[in-house]
């Protein structure tokens, strides 16, 4: 246990909730399974999302943010 691992990742669909496309997400699952079964009990997913231009500057936006909420200042 204790472990950590922050993974980052692109796609061109949204699948963060209120998308349509939510049940089809089975990358983040897999992910907790897979870390699960190596040990890691943390795990944070922090996804960017393909879209229009504006679409994509929030998504890295958002992005950003959360990278600097969970990695701090290192």
């Amino acid at each position: 246990g204790g472990r950590k691992v922050v993974v980052l990742s692109s796609s061109m669909n949204d699948y963060l909730p209120p998308s349509p496309h939510v049940a089809l997400d089975h990358f983040e699952p897999y992910l907790r399974t897979a870390f699960g079964f190596m040990g890691v009990d943390d795990l944070t997913v922090i996804r960017c999302s393909g879209g229009t231009e504006a679409d994509i500057a929030a998504s890295l936006a958002r992005a950003e943010e959360r990278m600097q909420q969970v990695i701090g200042g290192r």
